[in-house]
């Protein structure tokens, strides 16, 4: 049943029904928070019997049926597995989908927070975000409405302008000159000039280099980028 408590100037509004998280969203008026009630309340009634299966599929299972669904087709599907396994094993995994409310989900952020930079914790956070909407949309599980709907994404802290201090490059290349792979320094060194990321760089072929210009085909935005390097490339 839904009920809804005036907090100052706003208006709670909960819903709570056996078997399901408790659903809650604060409005500036009754009447929304009314409306917002009887939605919620029509999903849950028109939802169709749930399986055994359905019900008891945890985050941990979510994750891994995205890994190898969705993840699997992504360029950058590494990090992203990586983002999932960490999210699977953590604090949240064992907990049922259709159970994680939206308090827990931001107080797991918020721990987060203290722990990694703003570019990790939006990262992670959009991640989760958009397997509850394939949960919802792709998978049909029974999910009336994504607990992340209403959450403010993280800042974007993307925008990086800093350059190393020469005293840290010099460390940079000398750790890079100790490594067992001799190719480590050229590497590095190819990725400090270019600016290039490591995956472009590993993916790179004799046939995209014309002297000391390089084609990185199929980037992260779909398109092709062209990029100088100071020396003549050649082959070896």
């Amino acid at each position: 049943m839904g009920a809804i408590r005036k907090r100052g100037d706003a208006y709670h509004a909960q819903v709570r029904i056996k078997g399901w998280q408790s659903f809650t969203k604060t409005f500036p008026t009754k009447s929304l928070a009314k409306r917002w009630i009887a939605k919620i309340e029509a999903q849950l009634r028109e939802n169709p019997n749930r399986s055994k299966i359905q019900d008891d599929v945890t985050l941990a299972d979510a994750c891994n049926r995205y890994m190898n669904e969705i993840t699997a087709n992504h360029k950058g599907h590494a990090s992203e597995t990586a983002r999932l396994k960490f999210l699977a094993r953590g604090v949240l995994g064992d907990i049922g989908l259709r159970y994680l409310s939206t308090a827990q989900i931001n107080a797991y952020f918020q721990s987060r927070a203290k722990i990694v930079k703003e570019g990790t914790l939006r990262k992670e956070f959009i991640l989760l975000r958009r397997l509850f909407n394939v949960a919802i949309s792709s998978w049909n599980l029974s999910i009336p409405e994504n607990p992340m709907a209403y959450l403010p994404v993280p800042k974007d802290s993307s925008n990086r302008e800093r350059r190393i201090t020469l005293d840290e490059w010099n460390k940079i290349i000398t750790i890079a000159t100790q490594m067992r792979n001799p190719l480590v320094k050229a590497v590095v060194r190819f990725a400090y000039e270019t600016g290039m990321r490591r995956s472009e760089i590993l993916r790179l072929r004799w046939d995209d280099v014309d002297g000391n210009i390089c084609t990185v085909r199929n980037t992260k935005n779909g398109s092709n980028r062209v990029i100088p390097y100071r020396e003549r490339l050649s082959r070896p």
